[in-house]
């Protein structure tokens, strides 16, 4: 083989040596643009959804009782999917709601939020359904609410006894003297019941 030939090839080996990573990189720019993905645009407030979520909301929970299983799942779903944008709802459902089903559900999507005051409950707060009772008694205590202390001493005269430990263990959580005292007078209450005694004690750990 002649001179010429060997030149030749050493000067495509070159060549190769020298393109080879230009294409590697062309390949590599390409398939990162291929990669890219544009980022998502903020959502926009859609008010008129809002709207008629609202009108459908007053349709079917404030308005009347829940008459199926199937309705209440639906509930559970609203409430437990709400977020920020449906605080204004939820509150309509806990003041104006006649099934205590959606007043409840709608508090516990409220302390979820952390979107609820003790003071925003004082409509509903001499409301004699139990179940609302007890969910009103129960966020208090998620919650912390120092200003509902003489509300929950109130509930320790319920005759209903059923809210008594929901409503020691609230007060166990405020970590107020005013609630401490009242849970030391309870544990030591001969005349009080063993399950009151037992909570208070407990509560008093926390408090």
């Amino acid at each position: 083989m002649s001179i010429r030939y060997w030149i030749g090839l050493v000067g495509l080996v070159s060549l190769g040596i020298w393109l080879g990573p230009k294409l590697f990189e062309e390949q590599s720019d390409a398939q990162q643009k291929e990669k890219v993905v544009e980022t998502p645009k903020p959502k926009i407030l859609d008010t008129q959804a809002l709207v008629k979520e609202e009108l459908a909301v007053e349709t079917e929970y404030l308005n009347g009782k829940l008459q199926s299983q199937k309705e209440v799942h639906q509930l559970r779903s609203f409430t437990q999917g709400a977020d920020k944008n449906k605080v204004p709802i939820l509150k309509r459902m806990v003041l104006e709601a006649e099934d205590p089903i959606v007043v409840s559900n709608a508090l516990r999507a409220l302390e979820r939020l952390k979107a609820v005051q003790f003071s925003e409950l004082t409509p509903i707060l001499e409301d004699e359904r139990f179940r609302v009772q007890q969910e009103i008694v129960r966020v208090i205590g998620k919650i912390g609410d120092t200003a509902a202390i003489d509300y929950l001493l109130k509930q320790l005269q319920r005759k209903d006894s059923r809210i008594r430990p929901l409503t020691i263990q609230a007060l166990g959580k405020l970590k107020n003297p005013k609630a401490t005292q009242a849970l030391q007078a309870i544990s030591n209450d001969p005349s009080a019941s063993e399950v009151d005694r037992k909570f208070a004690k407990v509560a008093l750990l926390q408090s």
